[in-house]
């Protein structure tokens, strides 16, 4: 039953290329190419998967200081940041959701637990970058601002019209689902500035979705590889020749285990609510020289520079 999904799509478009996703999310294939090889059919089914939700997804960064108890601001090493988290973000048709790897990045961040109980986080820059160009990073200002807080602190979603014509459409009923896992890699080595290295991994997967909401199931993360974080996406028929792909659930990361969380299933309850990414208490660290004036006395709350 493992490949039966895939061995269904397959027979499905005749696992043929070109492809021409005309729609976020919306796949069309014409039968001009019969792929036999196995390895290569796998590496094409990712490459069309990829190419679907490519443009509802986006690279995020947020770097961090630390404050300690007389307000010197200090960052890692010679670096005027302590940190900087990376996640993927995911658009929707209400906003955007990101992670927790960059709304609280010193979550994952090894140095800063050996000086979590004397130092405060304070934000310093967050970033987006789109995967469709090599603009590099955008700033966001300091941090994210208000989200919704969903599965368990690790997913929050942030209203917004900003990226309304590019969402991805999103799965919200329980049940049994069959469909791809899509991770955002990069070699070890790469330099996120200039986003060299980046790459999707697909993984096919099966699994059920109880209808608790928030749950998550423990997933096995790209070995040997940066990983980012990413969706899992849903397959529905819309005609011959043509799939339209959902995302039901967030890649997300907790004490190194990575788990898909289903964040959008149908409730009755609201979602708690964050007015600001709050800070929590927190390899040698250095002192910033000089700092920005607009420093937040509110811990809560931060500000930093904004370039």
């Amino acid at each position: 039953m493992k490949k039966l999904l895939f061995t269904l799509i397959v027979i499905f478009i005749g696992v043929c290329m070109p492809v021409n996703a005309q729609l976020i999310g919306s796949i069309k294939l014409s039968p001009d190419e019969v792929i036999a090889d196995k390895a290569r059919k796998d590496s094409v089914m990712c490459d069309i998967i990829s190419r679907a939700v490519k443009p509802g997804l986006f690279l995020t960064s947020q770097s961090f200081q630390i404050r300690d108890e007389d307000d010197g601001i200090f960052g890692l090493n010679g670096n005027i940041v302590f940190g900087i988290g990376y996640g993927v973000g995911l658009k929707t048709p209400t906003g955007y959701c990101l992670t927790d790897n960059t709304v609280y990045p010193w979550r994952h961040n090894r140095p800063f637990q050996k000086y979590k109980d004397n130092y405060t986080p304070v934000y310093y820059e967050a970033a987006y970058a789109d995967l469709n160009d090599t603009i590099g990073f955008v700033p966001h200002g300091t941090s994210w601002g208000k989200a919704d807080v969903l599965c368990d602190s690790t997913v929050f979603l942030y209203e917004s019209d900003k990226f309304s014509e590019t969402s991805l459409k999103l799965d919200t009923q329980a049940g049994d689902k069959s469909g791809w896992i899509v991770w955002l890699v990069a070699d070890k080595d790469a330099d996120m500035d200039n986003l060299s290295g980046l790459r999707f991994e697909c993984v096919e997967t099966s699994l059920t979705v109880n209808g608790v909401y928030g749950e998550s199931v423990p997933v096995k993360a790209p070995q040997g590889v940066s990983v980012y974080g990413g969706v899992m996406t849903v397959p529905r028929f819309k005609g011959i020749g043509h799939i339209e792909l959902k995302v039901c659930g967030v890649l997300t990361c907790r004490d190194g285990q990575w788990n898909v969380c289903f964040p959008f299933l149908d409730r009755s309850e609201p979602a708690s609510s964050v007015v600001e990414q709050d800070n929590e208490s927190l390899f040698k660290i250095t002192p910033v020289g000089e700092q920005p004036k607009k420093k937040s006395k509110d811990k809560s709350k931060p500000k930093g520079k904004t370039k």
